[in-house]
């Protein structure tokens, strides 16, 4: 299996302003979890070891230094729509859920089914390198957008286009 990438978060944050709804694998989270500083001074330690090097526990570190918030994604499922949902009450809840975190082939087809905007990304075979185009389906609209910036990857012209058209085109 061919592995797809995740939007980046500034990307899906922009996705969910313009009414990103789609059910999602993956959901951005401001996730409570060892610092990356910590880990990388003392790798491969179990969660009970981490917990070993709190001061309460004789180890050398604060709860402040040894945890901290990072906002990434989590194989958790959601869609927009109901994350802050209570899912029985249906009531607003507490959560550290920010918002769902698409791929890139879904929210370009998102893009391409709900705002009529194709993306292609096709290959500057002068350097070998990647850009992106924008056309529009709906014939009222006026997209035919086109990045001259080349890029090294095809995943990297993709988040550009997909942040390009969640910015400026829907």
């Amino acid at each position: 299996m061919i592995h797809d990438e995740i939007c980046t978060y500034e990307v899906c944050k922009l996705a969910k302003e313009k009414g990103f709804n789609v059910y999602c694998d993956y959901t951005y989270y401001n996730h409570y979890r060892v610092r990356d500083e910590i880990k990388i001074k003392h790798p491969g330690l179990s969660d009970d070891g981490y917990e070993d090097l709190r001061k309460i526990y004789g180890g050398p570190y604060s709860d402040n230094e040894l945890y901290g918030y990072y906002i990434e994604a989590l194989g958790l499922h959601s869609k927009n729509s109901t994350i802050g949902i209570h899912p029985i009450t249906k009531n607003p809840c507490a959560t550290d859920a920010i918002c769902s975190a698409p791929t890139q082939t879904i929210l370009r087809r998102w893009l391409r089914e709900e705002k009529g905007l194709h993306i292609s990304i096709p290959l500057h075979k002068g350097e070998y390198k990647y850009f992106w185009a924008i056309d529009s389906l709906n014939r009222k609209k006026k997209a035919d957008d086109i990045a001259y910036k080349l890029f090294d990857t095809y995943e990297l012209a993709l988040e550009d286009a997909l942040a390009y058209s969640l910015k400026n085109l829907v």
